[in-house]
């Protein structure tokens, strides 16, 4: 008998500016799971598609515009692959960024400083 699992999947943003893609948004949680963690932007999906998850959850949570390309790519963690997944987008963010309730602080880091953690935070190198 195979044990059944609730797998949580959750969205995360590659997100760059447009003139420097090698930089990748970061934003201190402020409340909630990962408080007082840096990790990209993301979130759960709420019956919609991941793709609209991710668009909706970085306006939310900074107030800007998300523009995800096409593909995207898949990090599986926990005990087992079944545990949670996140979904990464890779795109451009367009205007000013503006702290929320949720996000306190933003920054923009190296790819290479970019590894992910669990499916809360990230950890830089």
């Amino acid at each position: 008998m195979t044990e059944s699992h609730d797998q949580l999947i959750v969205t995360r943003a590659f997100a760059y500016r447009a003139d420097d893609p090698q930089k990748i948004l970061i934003g201190l949680r402020a409340s909630g799971q990962g408080e007082d963690l840096w990790n990209l932007i993301g979130g759960k999906p709420k019956n919609e598609s991941l793709r609209d998850c991710i668009v909706r959850e970085v306006l939310e949570e900074t107030g800007s515009k998300f523009n995800p390309i096409d593909n995207s790519n898949y990090v599986f963690g926990g005990d087992t692959p079944t545990d949670w997944m996140s979904v990464c987008f890779e795109g451009t963010i367009e205007g000013e960024l503006h702290p929320t309730d949720e996000i306190s602080d933003f920054r923009f880091i190296s790819r290479e400083e970019v590894v992910i953690k669990n499916s809360h935070s990230i950890m830089q190198r």
